[in-house]
């Protein structure tokens, strides 16, 4: 609960000392931190959408009231008493009455099931509010909205006697802004493909690396001096990449370059080379500290394929420049990425599986690179289509080999030490229950002994139990089996 009162404070106290016999404010929100809403105006109209109770996680109600100070005596009933604001980004949140009233509502047109058009009233959302004051106050809503952090809810009343108008202020937070990389997205110039050099074409490309945090918040900016992003040129066997060349503001060799974030934005540039192909820049930056100067502990990455072109190609149907057979993989093991290559037509290129399928575990990127790591061992075949960016399309057969994983090698079964308690004549056994490690997975042990007193069984879980018949000691060779794996113990049992 956090209350503001008089003369527009903040901060959850009361605001400045209103003068006597003047009005003075109070607000308070029955929560002060919500949740982000992902989906704030969702269709059906329910969760997400604002609504009253412990059913509406991302609403709170507020109450405003005002009275004179000195008397307490609270404001007469009257309309519009209250002026309510969100001061801040919208996508934050937003006001709303929730009292039912038409004009508080807008019409909104769905299909139903069978195709017909159906209209529903909902909610609407305000920026700003007026609110009746009844018994000194009123109430309304607070809906969080899909960005993270701290929207302030100001309310303001005017002194019908004096004039003045006073006013407070809540702050509600939404979300929870980690500051901290959970992903990198990256954007282009057009048209999103460059010329090799020395052709009067476009051989530079202006990238945008963009650093969010778990909620999407942009990463903060790292103090002056330091970078927090850092891009690379993958070598492939393409032989575009190897003359290609990135270039930033901030640190760089040509095949990489450091730079910093301002409002989780950070640019550079790709420089074609002498050769067609196609340029894969890595992006990655450091969930641990945001900062790539001193290592990345944590790395956050993506991946943009530039494809590099003569002038002669763009005039030419979409084609593969290679097919067949791809690199073999093994089940388990990262398989070694497989960059995709065409030529004609206008980049850049869509890439789909049209039949057939990857092995599992392994992917097609929209940018045309097989990888992951395959899950599965076996032999594969996939036909894949590459569309350029004004529908032209070509497709092209493939198929890849992975083998068999490594026999992972089965440890050495063992039965645990233990000394077996005494038993007396006649008298149920104390019991024990027998334990193993080792052997194969997933398979349970059987347990079997020989050279038990009389009385006594072991069951096939391993428990010794019964009534002891006959005194004297005991050798017992305790056997456990799981799968193929055997192993024995000698134990002695004493029997009083």
């Amino acid at each position: 609960m956090v209350a503001c009162g008089g003369g527009g404070g903040g901060g959850g106290t009361s605001g400045g000392p209103a003068p006597a016999n003047e009005y003075e404010i109070f607000l308070t929100a029955d929560r002060i931190e919500l949740p982000i809403n992902l989906n704030p105006t969702s269709f059906p109209w329910e969760y997400g959408s604002p609504g009253k109770g412990t059913n509406a996680p991302f609403t709170t109600e507020l109450y405003v009231r005002a009275k004179r100070k000195g008397t307490d005596d609270f404001i007469p009933p009257r309309e519009d008493a209250f002026g309510c604001r969100v001061d801040g980004g919208l996508r934050v949140g937003s006001l709303y009455y929730l009292d039912g009233d038409e004009e508080h509502e807008v019409e909104l047109k769905y299909n139903d099931e069978d195709g017909v058009e159906q209209t529903i009233d909902v909610p609407a959302a305000f920026r700003a509010i007026s609110l009746d004051a009844n018994a000194g106050g009123a109430s309304f809503h607070f809906h969080a909205g899909d960005a993270a952090g701290d929207a302030t809810v100001v309310c303001s009343v005017t002194d019908p006697q004096s004039g003045k108008e006073v006013s407070t202020s809540v702050k509600i937070s939404v979300g929870q802004a980690t500051g901290s990389a959970s992903q990198v997205r990256v954007n282009s110039s057009a048209p999103q493909y460059l010329f090799v050099q020395n052709i009067n074409g476009q051989t530079q490309l202006q990238l945008q690396a963009q650093i969010l945090d778990d909620v999407g918040e942009f990463a903060p900016n790292p103090p002056v001096g330091v970078n927090n992003i850092y891009a690379r040129i993958v070598p492939t066997d393409s032989l575009a990449d190897d003359d290609a060349k990135l270039r930033g503001s901030g640190l760089a060799d040509n095949t990489w370059v450091k730079a910093r974030s301002i409002n989780g934005q950070a640019q550079f540039s790709l420089i074609s080379g002498t050769r067609t192909g196609t340029v894969l820049v890595e992006l990655l930056a450091d969930r641990f500290d945001n900062n790539v100067d001193n290592g990345i502990d944590h790395a956050v990455t993506n991946v943009i394929r530039v494809d590099v072109v003569d002038g002669s190609v763009l005039a030419a149907p979409v084609f593969f420049e290679t097919t067949g057979v791809l690199q073999a993989g093994k089940q388990g093991d990262p398989y070694e990425p497989v960059v995709l290559d065409v030529a004609g037509g206008t980049p850049p290129y869509r890439w789909s599986i049209v039949q057939g399928s990857l092995p599992p575990g392994l992917n097609l990127q929209p940018f045309g690179v097989i990888a992951g790591t395959p899950l599965a061992s076996g032999s594969y075949s996939v036909l894949i289509r590459a569309t350029d960016s004004v529908g032209q399309s070509a497709e092209a057969p493939f198929a890849v080999q992975i083998e068999a994983a490594d026999p992972v090698p089965v440890p050495e079964l063992t039965i645990a030490e233990g000394a077996l308690p005494d038993g007396t004549i006649g008298a149920a056994y104390a019991g024990f229950v027998f334990a193993a490690s080792g052997g194969s997975e997933g398979v349970a042990t059987a347990w079997s002994a020989t050279g038990l007193p009389p009385g006594l069984t072991l069951s096939s879980a391993g428990a010794l139990t019964g009534t002891p018949t006959n005194a004297g000691t005991y050798a017992l060779n305790v056997t456990a089996r799981r799968g193929e794996s055997v192993a024995n113990r000698a134990f002695i049992v004493r029997v009083n």
